[in-house]
């Protein structure tokens, strides 16, 4: 395996960046080179290196401005080895090579008669390496269940899935933007770089009337009105190339140039950039010509101090808010949380252990302090079950439960027993029906009803109610020329009957 390590430069000094055998890299300053430099030295596509077998390297120049050189040597084709290095402008490299950790070829290629000694000994190697890898396997799910096992105990699942989720979302947060970003600044900057390149090139332009007329007093040292209006501009100026001293702006006219960086602009004959690393600050810069009987030479250059990061995703910003709204999930969260917790998990506690109660008592469930209306009703129900248990000294029999219940509604109710024979017929179902009490009890539903709809219904509902026990099963009936509604219940082989007509409570 090849590999290509920086040794010296402006940035990523010390990053190694792996050639796979026939791949070939680009290195360049530009996005879609897989080596990215940003330098001004550098080439968008500076040159590209192909790996190759033995551990050998091809690199060939790709038309780059400042050259390609192994072993300090400018080359535009050249094979190297393991140990050579590679110079770019003010990048050196180091190839390197790694072997691969994987059995050699020869090896594999070996091969032995079935039945050998050799063969019989490979095959208990192999046996052997499974036991101790299920041994292994069997070891880890041990302390992996020790560990997480207490956890169950002391942890509520709902609070457990909570934080799972809060760490998955910020490592998807973090793995998700972190790439993007650093993408995202490598173009930015690249473009704002272009942008700086077109503020000095427009401030040489307007100035270079004045410049040419001799009119000092006229220069321009900005396009903006104020400091700051184009994002990345720090500090603009015009200076006088021929005499190294600033022209503009005036309050800083007759002065030396302000940097070294200065110094190089004011010898450039076309547009120049430099990027320091160490302050991430760029150095762009346009030349102002006048003609001459000698041709063109430089009379002023326009120079600004430029950053190229200004405009950039910030990493730091982006993962500070995504924590914020983190934060406010979580507090959200467990709010939620403790809503559940008092409402709802320590509600149904309290009504488990009252329910365990009264039915040891065979008496009503004591009244429990409940807000949630559903929780509430699930109370009243099993309270009016469980208080129809017989007690010791009760001659009742659980079945009674039905007829019990449809004694004491004061709406229409009755009860049956699993062949549908009626067992309870209260005054509000003799009203609605016109069959006595006297005449019902007793007798199956097929005999006690007059109205064939009402009987068909009630045996349906008996059908639907068996398949779903304790759950009611409702339809609705036209009864005497009145729309009622039909509920039964079955539990302990027998059926509770409801009936409701329209506009009851």
């Amino acid at each position: 395996m090849i590999q290509l390590k920086i040794l010296k430069g402006p940035q990523k000094v010390g990053e190694e960046f792996e050639i796979k055998n026939g791949e070939s890299v680009i290195i360049g300053r530009s996005t879609n080179c897989k080596i990215k430099l940003l330098s001004s030295g550098i080439s968008k596509q500076h040159c590209k290196l192909t790996s190759l077998s033995g551990g050998r390297i091809e690199v060939e120049d790709l038309g780059s401005s400042n050259g390609t050189y192994v072993n300090g040597v400018q080359v535009q084709k050249q094979t190297m080895r393991p140990g050579d290095s590679l110079s770019l402008n003010e990048f050196l490299f180091q190839i390197i090579w790694k072997p691969d950790a994987t059995l050699p070829a020869q090896y594999l290629s070996q091969s032995r008669p079935i039945g050998s000694p050799q063969s019989q000994i490979n095959s208990i190697d192999v046996s052997s390496n499974v036991k101790v890898l299920q041994k292994n396997e069997n070891s880890l799910l041990k302390i992996f269940a020790s560990w997480i096992d207490p956890l169950t105990e002391s942890i509520p699942v709902h609070f457990a899935l909570f934080s799972g989720f809060l760490i998955w979302t910020f490592l998807t947060v973090c793995l998700s933007i972190f790439p993007f970003s650093k993408e995202a600044n490598i173009k930015i900057q690249e473009s704002s770089i272009e942008t700086a390149k077109l503020y000095v090139r427009q401030l040489a332009r307007i100035n270079s009337k004045a410049i040419i007329e001799q009119r000092i007093s006229d220069v321009i040292p900005t396009l903006d009105e104020r400091p700051g209006l184009t994002v990345g501009i720090l500090k603009t100026y015009i200076l006088d190339a021929p005499r190294s001293r600033i022209m503009a702006p005036s309050t800083e006219a007759g002065n030396s140039l302000p940097d070294s960086h200065a110094l190089k602009a004011t010898q450039q004959t076309s547009v120049w950039w430099e990027f320091d690393p160490s302050e991430n600050v760029a150095y762009v810069s346009a030349p102002i010509l006048v003609g001459t009987p000698e041709g063109d030479s430089v009379a002023a250059t326009a120079y600004v101090i430029f950053d190229p990061t200004a405009a950039s995703f910030s990493f730091a910003k982006i993962l500070n808010n995504a924590l914020i709204s983190l934060l406010i999930l979580l507090a959200l969260s467990i709010v939620a949380v403790f809503v559940y917790q008092r409402f709802i998990t320590v509600p149904v506690e309290n009504l488990t252990n009252a329910i365990d109660r009264a039915t040891a008592s065979g008496t009503a469930i004591e009244k429990i302090n409940i807000q949630w209306k559903e929780i509430q009703d699930i109370q009243e129900k099993v309270s009016v079950l469980i208080s129809r248990v017989p007690s010791d000294n009760n001659s009742q029999t659980p079945e009674d439960w039905s007829a019990n219940i449809a004694r004491d509604l004061n709406f229409a109710a009755a009860a049956f027993d699993s062949t549908l024979k009626i067992l309870e017929w209260n005054s509000s179902m003799e009203a609605i029906t016109g069959v006595r009490k006297d005449y019902a009890v007793g007798a199956d539903i097929g005999v006690a009803s007059r109205d064939n709809a009402f009987e068909t219904n009630v045996r349906d509902l008996a059908n639907s109610a068996q398949n779903s026990p304790w759950s009611p099963q409702s339809t609705q009936l036209d009864f005497q020329g009145k729309s009622s509604s039909l509920t039964m219940i079955y539990g302990a082989n027998h059926f509770l009957l409801l009936i409701k007509r329209e506009g009851e409570g």
